[in-house]
């Protein structure tokens, strides 16, 4: 961010709004089934520590900066839910090899509809949002339903490495969603 001569947290712009037109960007969508009901899995992705959610093989947290309160948070700082305005950054591993800064804004919590939906930063290598909506099934579970529109400067990444470490990336944190909820069960 210093190289785009972003020095204040003020002074991060998010690339991609609610609404905005994403017919000029790639698009990845992805469905999942958990066997609990709404309530339980919404509570779970909404108030999951950063921490926990984005450590994976792949994903690191690095810390959380909320616009609202001008505080940073870091691993194993106290969490206190998901809300507009929250930017996450994490570290992606990548072939063991390489390791990517990215940075994502939190732009929208909707409880009625539930849906959590954020915007990458605009200095990133990639612009878009994404969105992770929740669903009732008719058997009382809900499906999770986790759309991406991305765009870059590079057909190859787009066509190629974006959607091939996505899917990984976005597999491991749902699977730490799901693990969270399992563990919440054995609490019980």
């Amino acid at each position: 961010q210093k190289c785009n001569n972003i020095d204040k947290f003020s002074d991060i712009t998010i690339s991609c709004c609610t609404g905005q037109d994403t017919a000029k960007f790639r698009n990845h969508m992805k469905s999942y089934l958990f066997r609990d009901n709404i309530a339980n899995v919404w509570k779970t992705y909404k108030t999951t520590s950063p921490t926990d959610l984005w450590n994976t093989k792949m994903v690191t947290f690095g810390m959380l900066y909320t616009n609202s309160t001008n505080k940073l948070m870091y691993q194993n700082d106290p969490y206190t839910g998901a809300e507009p305005g929250q930017i996450l950054y994490l570290n992606l591993r990548m072939l063991r090899i390489y390791n990517l800064a990215v940075a994502f804004e939190i732009v929208r919590v909707d409880d009625v509809n539930k849906i959590i939906e954020f915007s990458y930063i605009q200095s990133g290598k990639t612009i878009g949002r994404q969105k992770i909506e929740l669903q009732p099934t008719n058997e009382g579970y809900t499906r999770i339903i986790h759309t991406t529109n991305y765009k870059s400067d590079s057909k190859f990444r787009d066509r190629t490495l974006y959607p091939a470490f996505h899917k990984k990336f976005i597999n491991e944190f749902h699977s730490n969603v799901k693990h969270r909820l399992l563990d919440q069960k054995k609490l019980l």
